[in-house]
């Protein structure tokens, strides 16, 4: 879709920083945010919310196999 950070933050009327912050991983995707996706690609609030759980999972288990 080539939506920019920018170009997403407006159509999911959030800031810019979240939304980079969202794409580095950095911060969890909010309930709110993932329906706001579903409006712009269609693919269900859910399956963001599924795919990010999983993500910070990952990190987490990662995190501790290395401590």
């Amino acid at each position: 879709m080539q939506l920019s950070p920018e170009m997403l933050a407006q159509r999911t009327e959030t800031t810019v920083s979240s939304v980079e912050a969202v794409l580095a991983g950095t911060t969890a995707i909010t309930p709110e945010f993932a329906e706001a996706l579903t409006g712009i690609i269609d693919v269900p609030a859910d399956f963001w919310l599924r795919y990010d759980a999983k993500y910070h999972q990952a990190l987490a288990a990662a995190q501790k196999r290395r401590e």
